[in-house]
């Protein structure tokens, strides 16, 4: 499973929309860089994926797919 999958199956596992991940994790720019990362058209960078898994609960390793 690709990162933006995983992003997406636990977002949505806690219910949460895309802006309440963007505004949760503190990320900068626009809200619809979520969207583009659960797409798969761009990928987020490991201090975004830290604080995109903090929010969601999981590791940086499960957001990339790197556990088993």
């Amino acid at each position: 499973m690709k990162t933006g999958q995983l992003i997406r199956r636990h977002r949505e596992s806690l219910g949460l929309t895309q802006a309440q991940l963007h505004d949760q994790a503190g990320l900068a720019g626009t809200r619809i860089s979520i969207s583009r990362y659960e797409c798969n058209t761009h990928a987020p960078n490991i201090y975004t994926l830290r604080r995109i898994a903090r929010v969601v609960g999981v590791t940086v390793d499960e957001l990339i797919g790197d556990e088993p």
